[in-house]
Formats: C-alpha cells, structure tokens, sequence
C-alpha cells in the first residue's frame, strides 16, 4: 500500500468514482469525500475509505481532508442554481483547507470552454444555461485555485463519454491558455482518460501550477504522430499576470 492518501472530492459523481476505482486499483489510500456517505453504501470498493465532507462546509473539510496528501477535486453542480456554491465557492473552500492542511497537490476537474474569450461558443452558452452560470462559476473557481498559494493542476477536458480508456492506443492532447487551442474536432474524451490524466498529474513536476486543456487525437490525424499515452512535455506554470488562462 502506498503512503499516499488521496482524497476525492465529488467521489460520487462519474469521473469521482472512477477515480476511486482507479486508485483502489493501484494500491492507493483513497477517501471518497461526499455528502452523505449512506448514500453510497456497497458504491465502493472495501478498500476505498467513504467520508462525510461537503464543500459549502469548511469545518466538514478539514476533518474528511486531515491527513490527505493529494486530493482530486471532481464536484460539479447539478441543481440549477448551485454552480456558484460548488464549481466556484466549493473549489475555493477546498484549494484554501488544503493549502491549511499542507496538501502537496490539488488536481481540479474544470471544463473545456470555460475562459471568457469563449463566451459566445454555443456550447458554453448551453451549458452555462443548463446550470444557471455553470461555465462562469467554473472559471471563477479556477481563478480562485490559481490565486490560493496552494500547489495545483487544472485540467479542462472537453465533452465527456463514458467510452473506454484511450490513452493506452491514442495519444492525449494537451494544450494551454483558451479553449481554442484543442482542435474541435478532438476535444470530446472518456471520463476514463480524464481520471488517468489527473492522476499522472500528482507525479509530474511540469503539471505543477498549470492549467490544461485535454484532448484525445484521432486516428489519422498529423497529431496521431505523437506516442500514445499521457505527456506532460511542454506544459508550463500559468502566468498569473496574463489577462486570461
């Protein structure tokens, strides 16, 4: 068993879950951080440790998160008024108890197509709809992470499928600061490869302080070209200075 303890907050949602799984796999301490453990008895594994916690209430976070060496957050809203207090002031609450508790690293499931300079792409705007200012309350949560002090990977992953694992045949793409910057037509990905993605983000030094749009490349395509799997290379910290990331 490994001595890291990862905690993941959201555990209850898709990307939480398999992230739990995916750990509980590899050996690792995991905590499935949610609001109503009951709920979930015979969800998880054995091996997987289920936990009160709940993101609107710091003290809850500081008791589930003690002794946490790295923690994934995957919560999203899902009643139409509450990005505000999960996407945004959740994802705050977090980055803050973590940075408390002497977390080393915090990996944030954000989304594709949150940065301001896409607020007229139509999927944005649907989704920012069907959750009333879902994208904007993503984005001002990311602002809050990157502005905490603590050590943090964001990861912006565009549509999401429940397909298989790809990033075992296909190579990930990974691109910084807007949306735009992964191809359309590449953009959707497996919940699958988003987990692995933020799990090699807790061993890689480049992912550190950096915030990443994902793709997956298609077959054929000139970016096929690259090995498969999951690469890091060429991803720089944010500059906090800049306008937008």
């Amino acid at each position: 068993m490994s001595s890291r303890v990862v905690s993941v907050i959201g555990a209850g949602g898709g990307c939480g879950k398999l992230a739990c799984q995916q750990l509980a796999a590899a050996g690792t301490s995991v905590r499935a951080i949610v609001r109503n453990p009951d709920k979930y008895s015979g969800v998880f594994d054995d091996a997987v440790d289920v936990r009160k916690g709940d993101v609107s209430d710091v003290g809850s976070l500081r008791t589930a998160l003690e002794g946490t060496t790295h923690c994934l957050f995957a919560a999203s809203a899902k009643r139409y008024f509450s990005a505000g207090a999960v996407d945004r002031d959740g994802a705050g609450a977090v980055a803050a108890v973590c940075k408390e508790l002497g977390v080393a690293h915090l990996v944030v499931i954000s989304s594709g197509l949150v940065a301001p300079s896409q607020r007229w792409h139509p999927i944005r705007i649907l989704l920012n709809h069907f959750v009333w200012g879902l994208m904007d309350a993503k984005f001002a949560g990311e602002e809050i992470v990157r502005g905490s002090g603590q050590p943090y990977t964001i990861i912006r992953p565009g549509g999401l499928a429940d397909t298989p694992m790809l990033c075992s045949t296909r190579p990930i793409i990974m691109a910084q600061n807007r949306s735009a910057a992964v191809p359309e037509s590449e953009r959707q990905i497996s919940r699958s490869d988003v987990v692995a993605i933020c799990l090699a983000a807790f061993d890689e030094a480049k992912a550190r302080n950096a915030t990443v749009e994902v793709g997956v490349a298609k077959v054929g395509d000139a970016s096929a070209a690259v090995a498969a799997g999951i690469s890091f290379d060429g991803v720089h910290p944010d500059d906090l200075s800049a306008a937008e990331i």
